[in-house]
């Protein structure tokens, strides 16, 4: 397993821009677990869901790879809010001090 830095604080490494503004802090943590696990997954294509009053989402990981290095791993980050999902996509690598960082 990777090891990671825990934060409460959600990566939000593939959520539309604005969507963490637009939500208030309610679900930023339930967000933040579902990312977190998913970063430390062992396995791909795994479901992490979150889910806070009218909103939900999920977060599915792609497998490990390394760059330089660097253990990464592509990302996908649905969210449900007022009947309309938006999907993003991201690759997210590990940094020296154990935190996930977007690449790309």
């Amino acid at each position: 397993m990777i090891s990671y830095a825990p934060t409460e604080t959600p990566v939000a490494f593939s959520l539309p821009d604005g969507f963490l503004d637009s939500v208030g802090d309610g679900p930023k943590a339930a967000i933040a677990v579902a990312e977190r696990d998913a970063l430390q997954a062992r396995s791909s294509g795994v479901t992490f869901s979150w889910s806070y009053k009218d909103l939900s989402g999920r977060v599915i990981p792609g497998p490990v790879y390394m760059v330089n290095a660097r253990a990464c791993r592509d990302m996908v980050h649905e969210a449900q809010q007022n009947g309309e999902t938006k999907r993003a996509r991201a690759t997210l690598c590990l940094s020296e001090n154990g935190t996930w960082e977007r690449v790309g």
